[in-house]
């Protein structure tokens, strides 16, 4: 279930928490985050923790990471060279962008690198949507916010996938902390719906982003690489 904002939700919704024995059934809004939580074991419809998260949509001109699940925290330590990323970004509804942005937390000298968006089939990552930048490249020989831009894309509401690639194993990028999204899968015998928080595949060198996407090295799990997209103004 996706909610939208603005919600009008007050802190506890419920006639006060609602206490069967030693035990007590919430749900209630995050100020930190806007998140809808509910908890508790009381209710057979609310066994253990459940957080529901909310779309608010980015204005004009501004950047969102898409609806990701369980995000707790922010990291910088994170990036191999040659190693083509990609984190799971999903978009409630139909919208037009025109850049997408990576901060850099440690760089490295003459360190350059890429980044786009690459389409989902089958649950798969599959053709290269966009890669920004005229010349397909970042500087990452400096620390901060990189934007790079492209030709205004509109995209329909949907899953899609940020991709990252860098030259430099020195160079570091920022990151979200246990942002996993369920239901991105590979259908094979050994693995079924795995939970990740982003996958990647080992290109040897650093070139283009290739199209489509080609083999996934592996599926990986904890922090992932903090990609956003903006919006067009």
């Amino acid at each position: 279930m996706i909610l939208r904002s603005p919600l009008s939700i007050p802190p506890n919704p419920l006639a006060g928490p609602r206490k069967v024995g030693d035990e007590t059934d919430y749900i209630e809004t995050d100020p930190a985050n806007g998140r809808i939580n509910a908890g508790g074991t009381a209710s057979p419809l609310i066994i253990g923790n459940l957080s529901l998260p909310v779309w608010i949509p980015p204005q004009p001109g501004q950047h969102t990471t898409g609806l990701m699940n369980g995000a707790t925290g922010f990291g910088m330590a994170f990036g191999v060279a040659n190693y083509l990323y990609a984190v799971p970004f999903i978009l409630p509804e139909e919208l037009t962008f025109d850049a997408l942005t990576v901060a850099i937390a440690t760089a490295a000298a003459s360190s350059t690198g890429r980044i786009g968006i690459y389409n989902i089939n089958g649950g798969l990552p599959s053709s290269l949507l966009v890669e920004a930048t005229a010349d397909s490249q970042i500087d990452t020989s400096t620390t901060g916010v990189k934007t790079a831009t492209f030709t205004a894309e509109k995209l329909a509401a949907g899953t899609y996938l940020f991709a990252w690639e860098q030259s430099s194993s020195t160079v570091k990028i920022k990151t979200s902390v246990s942002s996993g999204v369920a239901g991105l899968h590979v259908n094979t015998e050994t693995t079924q719906m795995p939970v990740f928080t982003h996958l990647y595949r080992d290109l040897g060198s650093f070139v283009a982003m290739p199209d489509p996407f080609g083999d996934i090295t592996a599926y990986a799990s904890g922090d992932t690489p903090r990609i956003a997209i903006r919006r067009q103004a």
